[in-house]
């Protein structure tokens, strides 16, 4: 197979040793044709001083501000030149046929928008962590399908699936179609509601378990730590709490949406409080993810005002 070019984009902020690691990863690949960007957001750390000592091959892009995920991905992606564009977060470790995979997959199969690999912990490399995924659009809760479950081929199959967290391979074409990610959501949820984007162009986006990687995620008996909840910092328990409501707003029909507001957000709210609080420091983050909700609400509320307003002025027009 001729090798289409493939753009990397890796989004960091103050994880030199991780975007280190990772780096070295996508060179031991058996994949040549690709360009490597790393988009910094403005590190404290030395990653871009290091990167370019260690790689001058690679793209560096060093922002003035920290832009977040979606719009440090946006910056690597109007600097891509690829076929496809490989959106891969700074703590993952690639596998040598990784890439190889993904692309061999999506160069056989038009139909397919974005391909994701099978995701292993990186502490415990038995052990699944992304196998696929399923987003309920009533509840708005995201599921891991198979995981922390032991990796004994159960999953070995190709599936269509909601969306793919963490590491992605999709059309560079579509993703400037759409317009890249959507920067309302700084970090979280902005895979998820790329790839909705994506499949509304009428693509797929599969789980393809030949392509293996890894994440350095908690260990297992971690699992109900702030981190592993998606709120290692206060600023992500923020987004956390804001960005449920402003993906469902987005994507949900209006019943769900407001069946979500009235009887699942409620019931979520309630989790996480409890569970917050239940940590050394938790009050911190409980503030910040309350204050993502209100957040949240305002906005959603907002863009629903803008939307009967504009209704009206067509009516009286």
């Amino acid at each position: 197979m001729d090798e289409p070019l493939v753009s990397i984009v890796i989004v960091a902020r103050n994880r030199k040793k991780d975007v280190i690691e990772c780096i070295q990863s996508i060179f031991r690949m058996n994949y040549e044709n690709l360009e490597v960007i790393m988009v910094d957001n403005n590190s404290t750390d030395e990653t871009v001083e290091e990167v370019q000592r260690g790689y001058p091959n690679v793209v560096v892009i060093s922002n003035s501000v920290n832009l977040g995920l979606t719009g440090g991905r946006n910056v690597g992606m109007m600097h891509s030149s690829g076929k496809y564009i490989l959106f891969l977060d700074s703590d993952t470790i690639l596998t040598k046929t990784t890439l190889r995979e993904l692309v061999e997959f999506i160069e056989g199969n038009p139909s397919v928008g974005i391909v994701g690999p099978k995701i292993l912990s990186f502490y415990e490399p038995n052990l699944i962590w992304y196998a696929g995924a399923r987003f309920s659009m009533l509840t708005s809760r995201a599921e891991n399908i198979g995981a922390w479950e032991r990796d004994d081929s159960a999953y070995d199959y190709l599936m269509r699936t909601s969306h793919v967290p963490t590491a992605f391979l999709v059309r560079s074409n579509l993703a400037k179609e759409v317009g890249g990610h959507d920067d309302l959501f700084f970090m979280s949820y902005g895979d998820t509601d790329f790839a909705f984007r994506i499949r509304n162009l009428g693509y797929d986006v599969v789980y393809n378990w030949k392509a293996v990687m890894f994440h350095k995620v908690p260990l297992l008996k971690n699992l109900k730590s702030l981190q592993a909840l998606g709120m290692h910092t206060p600023n992500r328990a923020y987004y956390y709490g804001r960005n449920k409501i402003l993906f469902m707003k987005k994507h949900a029909s209006k019943s769900n949406f407001i069946a979500f507001l009235v009887i699942f957000l409620p019931i979520f709210v309630i989790f996480y409080a409890q569970t917050i609080t239940a940590y050394r420091g938790g009050l911190t983050y409980l503030i910040q993810y309350l204050r993502g909700n209100i957040d949240g609400m305002k906005l959603a509320c907002f863009h629903a005002l803008m939307y009967i307003s504009k209704f009206i002025v067509q009516c009286l027009q």
